[in-house]
């Protein structure tokens, strides 16, 4: 939310949990910004303006170390792996937030399938 609250403040927008919850969350960068930015925005802008947040975010997540996989989930997944089940994960995410994910948890060779929500 973060990310978005700086990219989005010089277009006047406040962005609110609230807000972020209701356009954001869920929707794909095309989709949010081609609503958030000016009309005046062409569409190979608005994809531009997309992947520098992804960036953004990226630079972010690594710098901080914001983001923890959910307490426990490592321990399930081992389990899961130990009994040779098949873990499918799906997300929006793009594929280098995935694998940014995928190094940063340690999660190689725990999903045999991932599964983008656009796609599902």
């Amino acid at each position: 939310m973060l990310i978005f609250k700086q990219l989005m403040q010089p277009f006047g927008y406040e962005i609110t949990e609230e807000f972020y919850k209701e356009r954001i969350t869920g929707k794909h960068n095309p989709e949010i910004f081609r609503h958030l930015l000016p009309s005046t925005y062409t569409h190979e802008e608005i994809i531009a303006f997309g992947e520098m947040k992804e960036e953004k975010f990226r630079e972010y997540v690594t710098s901080e170390k914001c983001m923890q996989p959910l307490l426990g989930l490592l321990e399930l997944l081992s389990e899961i792996k130990n009994n040779n089940l098949k873990v499918a994960i799906v997300t929006n995410a793009c594929r280098k937030m995935r694998s940014l994910w995928s190094v940063q948890w340690k999660l190689d060779g725990f999903f045999h399938y991932s599964l983008l929500v656009m796609n599902v």
